[in-house]
């Protein structure tokens, strides 16, 4: 089968490749490749610090703003606003080129186990969950004046 008037044939081993197959002028244009970075970034990159300390903040406000809140859906919207913003954080990290998608993914994961551990230790406890001291003698204590 001969190829139609006006069109390149591609070799097999160039099929499908955009970025080297000939184009007949219908496709759209390939977007331009993204610079190196937009934004700078110096040292270390995992866990993504911006992530890690966006996450830790909305989680702490969403821990200590939580016995105030008295309805569920304050508590929901809270929730929702927190977590927008670190996922935020961490989508805008990945798309200024600034780090690695697995980067974030640490970072969150990070600062998801700081926000669990300050969540056991600052959950409020029952009252009676703590005994009081007793104020007499100890048990098996012999009177006083008795020796």
């Amino acid at each position: 089968m001969a190829p139609r008037p006006g069109r390149r044939r591609v070799p097999a081993r160039r099929r499908g490749r955009r970025d080297r197959a000939a184009s007949d002028g219908t496709d759209p244009p390939a977007p331009p490749p993204p610079p190196e970075r937009l934004t700078a970034a110096a040292g270390w990159a995992f866990p993504s610090g911006h992530t890690t300390s966006a996450t830790v903040a909305a989680g702490i406000l969403v821990v200590l703003l939580w016995p105030l809140l008295p309805s569920g859906r304050a508590r929901a919207v809270l929730t929702a606003v927190a977590g927008l913003w670190a996922g935020l954080v961490g989508i805008s990290r990945v798309a200024l080129v600034a780090h690695w998608p697995t980067d974030v993914l640490g970072g969150w994961l990070l600062a998801g186990s700081v926000l669990t551990v300050l969540a056991i230790v600052l959950r409020p406890r029952p009252r009676d969950a703590v005994r009081p001291r007793p104020s007499g003698p100890p048990p098996g204590a012999a009177p006083p004046g008795v020796r």
